[in-house]
């Protein structure tokens, strides 16, 4: 047609193909097949060397299949047990330490008898120090504490427990000596290693109530303070705080002697702390023929002695007579 190029139509394809006849027709459809059959062959045969390559590597200089990037797991946290057992480990590779005599500070807030405050640092780690004081056979610890009377949990959420516990302790007054009970309601949390006590009866006690908190103190090999990435070992720092009001509170010239006796009982027991801190290290000894320090027996007893000494030579009233001016003329006298 004039003017342009006029479209192929069906029939007019087919005859330049060559297939408008039928056996033409059976040829092109073979030639279609036979394609169709040599892509799928092609694609099979790649398929599976790939897999090949992933499976079977031959030995020596074998170039390895890059594999998809893995993304790398995250960092589990340990369990307390697990940490326990790790920061054990350090102590029992070194376990050089210099206990501190803890220092114990006295207040007297308003209402109460007094208040103690204390801070001081063990060379065991925080776990283990948190262990002793929750055990509930650390009687064989706290040399005061006469026996444990009852002891009831109240409520457990596995790392927060409040318990109830009644205990009867040993107390010193001068020349006088007895066995007091408390009986207390104490709230331990083991993630944050405090413990919470406040009085549940009231008996001998009108208030009774205190904390202790247990910290990481991390040091070097030498036992020095050092960063936690720095760190060769963790100890720990304990704090306490404690305050005390009697029922029946004693007159003036004996308070002094009651908050005496109350602060040096306090010390006694910081004292068996930082024993039980020294017996556990000592355990970890790796053969090094270092033998523990005995234990020295009537400690306590010393300890009390030493105080009521104390007690009597600044005692109120204290004072040396004073003679009358007659004696002193007669004595002059040849």
């Amino acid at each position: 047609m004039a003017g342009g190029q006029t479209g192929v139509g069906p029939l007019e394809k087919l005859k330049l193909e060559g297939i408008c006849t039928g056996k033409g027709a059976v040829e092109w459809i073979n030639n279609r097949v036979k394609d169709l059959v040599n892509v799928s062959q092609q694609s099979v045969s790649t398929w599976k060397n790939g897999l090949q390559q992933q499976i079977h590597l031959k030995n020596g200089n074998a170039r390895v299949t890059p594999q998809p990037e893995v993304k790398a797991k995250e960092e589990v946290p340990l369990t307390i047990a697990q940490t326990l057992e790790k920061d054990m480990k350090a102590w029992r590779q070194n376990s050089t330490w210099i206990d501190e005599k803890p220092v114990i500070e006295v207040t007297v807030p308003k209402g109460t008898l007094c208040q103690v405050n204390s801070q001081f640092k063990i060379g065991i780690p925080p776990d283990t120090v948190y262990n002793i004081l929750i055990d509930p056979a650390n009687k064989r610890v706290f040399k005061n504490i006469e026996e444990v009377i009852s002891r009831n949990v109240i409520e457990d959420d596995g790392d927060r427990q409040l318990v109830e516990l009644e205990e009867a302790a040993s107390w010193r007054f001068l020349w006088f000596s007895g066995t007091l009970k408390v009986c207390v309601l104490v709230e331990q949390n083991r993630r944050t290693r405090t413990m919470n006590y406040r009085l549940a009866k009231e008996g001998f006690m009108k208030k009774f109530e205190g904390s202790w908190n247990v910290r990481p103190h991390y040091i070097d090999a030498k036992g020095n303070p050092a960063s936690e990435s720095d760190a060769d070992r963790v100890a720990s720092i304990v704090l306490l705080q404690q305050v005390v009001q009697p029922a029946l509170v004693p007159p003036p010239p004996f308070k002094g002697y009651v908050r005496g006796i109350t602060t040096k009982t306090t010390e006694m027991l910081l004292h068996d702390l930082q024993a039980e801190g020294k017996r556990l290290r000592d355990d970890l000894l790796d053969n090094s023929g270092e033998q523990p320090e005995p234990v020295k027996e009537g400690t306590h007893e010393d300890m009390f002695n030493d105080h009521l000494k104390h007690c009597r030579k600044f005692s109120v009233n204290r004072r040396k007579p004073r003679k009358s001016r007659w004696r002193q003329k007669e004595e002059d006298c040849p």
